[in-house]
Formats: C-alpha cells, structure tokens, sequence
C-alpha cells in the first residue's frame, strides 16, 4: 500500500446508481441495467482529510532518498559544477541563468505571466564547500492589476556549450547542496528540481519535488539532494507521459512558485535559495553533441543599452527571442538595432518557423 500511496495523482469521487430491473440499454437486452430513473443526482463531499500526513510546508523532516542511493560512489562521479572559479559557465561550457514569469509587457492576459522578480549571486569561495550560486526571488502573481492564477515562479537553471544535449547514459544520481535563504514556507512549500529533455516540452518536463519546510529545518548545513533518474516524474496533467531520456539532457532547473493557485489574496512571496556543487554520480564524464542552436555564420546578436545589435539578418522576414524555458518572449523584423527589455538572462534567437541561429546574454537589469 505505501508503494501506491507514493503514486498518488488525485483523489476521485464517482458515485454509481445501483439498477434493479431488466431491460436493454443502447438497444442490447441486459440484467439490472434499468430503474430507478433519476433525472438529476446531487452530491455532497465535505472536509476531505488525509491522516498520518504533516500538511504541505510544515514537515521537517527529509524524506527524498534519505540514504542517498545513486550518489553513493565516489569514483564514478563528474562535477557539473563546484561553483570554485566563481564563472558563470559550468564544465561542460553551458550558462548558469536565471528566468522568471515576468511579463515585460505589463498587459499580458497569460495566466502563467506575472511579475515576479528574480537575480542571482555566485559566490567563490576557497572550497567547494564555501562556493555556491544563489537564486534571490519576489513572486508576485499581479501583471499589472490583474491575478494570474498560474505566475508567481522563478528558476535558475543551466544548459550545455551551444545548446548542446548530453549524453549521460549509465547516470545513477544527480546530487548537489541545497540551502534556503529565507522563504515564505506558508506559500511556496516546495522547490522542484527539473531535468529538461529534447523533444519533451516544458509542459510535459520531469521533476521532482523537494520539501522547503524540511530544507530550511537544516538551517545553514543544508540538506544534500541525490535524484535518481527513476525518481523524475511528469506532471498529473500529462495525458500521454513518455520515460525519461539519460541520452537527451538539455538543461536542469530549480524552480520556486507560490502554490496556492485559486486564492487572489495570495499572491507575493519571497523565496531565496543556493545550490552548490552540482555533479552527476555512476559516469565520470558524460558526452555532449551539438544541437541546432549553433550561432549560425555571419550572424551577430548582442544586447547593449537597452537595445539589441543585430549584423547579417538582411534577407529574414522575422524572428523571434526564445527564453530559455521556452518563451516567446518577442518577435519583430529584424534591424540593425532593437529597443529591447527583458530581464537579465540568456535568450535564443530563432527564424520564426525555422531555426535558432544566434543567442545573446543581458547582464545588469
């Protein structure tokens, strides 16, 4: 039972009229299939309770592979990233970036839009041990006046050299630190740790589900996290789920949001977390190939002043800027310059209906 209790989705209640007579349904005779007719049925559930359980954000204790199966060996283990050299690159050659659900329009009828605001600190220590990159956060669900019942998210996040995927068959763990920093446990109850694959859409990405309330219950020691591949799940609303690909990593993400999705009143909190060495246990180095987005030759992307210098689009109709997590974030015919703002961070460039063929980085908003 404690297995399928784990694999809960959701809770349904599907009341079913119990027949009495013979008779014949879609024009097939049948047994207890008629009587009695009911024109209209009402049901009433109320104070639905789970028992044995602490409620969301109030457990302390840690509860994702305690004992750390898959992270185990230490001669089979790559460092993604010790945070050390204090670069915003890991070893792999990929960014570190930070994007949020901001909405630079302040009109956006998204529900997924708001206008929450996020930035990051790396710090180099001496060691690993004092080394580590920082997500700093103010959700807010509001664009402009309006609720948006699905904003109120931030993450941090890192991809591979060149939008490249890896390859990281025969992986048993990933493990890294974790640290809250101050969070507003009673509204974002959870961190989720997602692992973005190739041809899976961000509505469809495997994650898991760290409890804050137990993170931040290790105080300044932190709680040390080891995923395992079979541990990473698709969301409930996924109607066609499909397994989890070691062979395609695109790009991992930490994730904060306000959970509470139906309550207007409940629409800021604050959320600050770290991370620190990241590595991927049961290989020592994974391979990466280069995906499709190769700055393309001749063409120059590069964000300065507000604006985005542009060299070699003569001939392009139109293009678009992609964030990261997969946003259109703007779309436009190419210029030598374009008054552009979006929040720091690191965007694609993509032929609109073609290709990504540039990227660029905004630093300092």
């Amino acid at each position: 039972m404690a297995a399928v209790l784990k694999r809960v989705k959701n809770i349904q209640f599907a009341p079913k009229t119990l027949y009495t007579d013979t008779g014949s349904q879609n024009g097939k005779p049948c047994t207890k299939c008629v009587t009695p007719t009911m024109t209209s049925q009402t049901l009433n559930i109320r104070n639905v309770t789970l028992m044995g359980i602490e409620p969301p954000g109030t457990s302390t204790v840690w509860n994702v592979n305690p004992s750390g199966i898959g992270c185990l060996d230490q001669t089979k283990k790559f460092v993604l990233d010790d945070f050390v050299n204090g670069s915003a690159k890991n070893t792999l050659g990929g960014d570190w970036f930070t994007y949020s659900d901001f909405d630079t329009s302040g009109i956006s009828t998204d529900p997924a839009k708001g206008a929450s605001l996020v930035s990051d600190t790396i710090v180099k220590g001496l060691d690993p041990a004092g080394s580590y990159m920082q997500l700093n956060a103010q959700l807010r669900k509001k664009s402009g006046a309006t609720y948006h019942k699905y904003a109120g998210w931030a993450d941090i996040g890192t991809n591979f050299a060149n939008g490249a995927s890896m390859d990281a068959t025969g992986m048993t763990g990933i493990g890294f630190n974790i640290q809250t920093m101050g969070i507003n446990l009673d509204r974002v109850m959870s961190i989720d740790f997602k692992v973005k694959t190739r041809d899976v859409p961000d509505t469809a990405v495997h994650f898991i589900s760290l409890p804050a309330s137990a993170i931040a219950a290790a105080g300044s020691a932190g709680r040390f996290a080891c995923i395992r591949p079979d541990m990473l799940r698709q969301a409930s609303w996924v109607t066609t789920p499909t397994g989890f690909d070691l062979g395609k990593i695109t790009q991992l993400s930490w994730e904060v949001k306000i959970l509470d999705n139906k309550n207007a009143t409940i629409d800021t909190a604050t959320a600050n977390f770290l991370i620190s060495e990241v590595a991927l246990y049961g290989i020592t180095e994974p391979s990466v190939g280069i995906h499709s987005r190769r700055t393309a030759p001749g063409l120059m992307a590069r964000y300065a002043n507000g604006g985005l210098d542009l060299k070699g689009f003569e001939g392009i109709p139109q293009v678009e800027i992609i964030a990261l997590d997969g946003r259109t974030v703007a779309s436009f015919a190419p210029t030598s310059r374009i008054k552009l703002a979006v929040p720091r961070g690191t965007y694609l460039l993509k032929v609109k209906g073609g290709a990504c063929v540039a990227k660029f980085t905004v630093f300092g908003r």
